[in-house]
């Protein structure tokens, strides 16, 4: 079972991250979502779940909050996957130190190879 943080800026219903929650859940992965608005210590909250996939949906005008977010919170042994609008416009967002995975188009069936995946290569790890 792969861990999977998702993580978001405010309160606003991500519909991409329940999608990919309710696909990840019924593959037998363990998923939580982290709202930097809520929580008081988002680092640490991340650190003690954790994540072997820490996860990001970015359009254009969060981009740089993204980023800045990332480079805070990854962990040792964790991915950073960017998905949604802007890594489908732009994938060169690969190029940043931060991110590990970009998810183009559509991530539902691309997620959960990539947890399934993770959660192989951790058994030999």
């Amino acid at each position: 079972m792969a861990r999977v943080a998702f993580v978001q800026r405010n309160l606003n219903e991500n519909l991409a991250f329940m999608y990919l929650s309710a696909c990840l859940k019924r593959a037998g992965h363990d998923c939580d979502c982290f709202i930097e608005v809520e929580e008081k210590n988002l680092k640490q909250k991340i650190q003690d779940f954790k994540p072997d996939i820490i996860a990001f949906t970015v359009i254009s005008g969060m981009y740089r909050w993204a980023i800045e977010t990332a480079e805070k919170i990854k962990s040792p042994g964790s991915l950073v996957v960017f998905g949604g609008p802007h890594p489908t416009f732009f994938p060169e967002v690969l190029n940043e130190d931060v991110v590990d995975v970009v998810c183009v188009g559509e991530g539902e069936d691309a997620f959960v190879e990539l947890a399934d995946s993770v959660e192989v290569a951790g058994k030999y790890l």
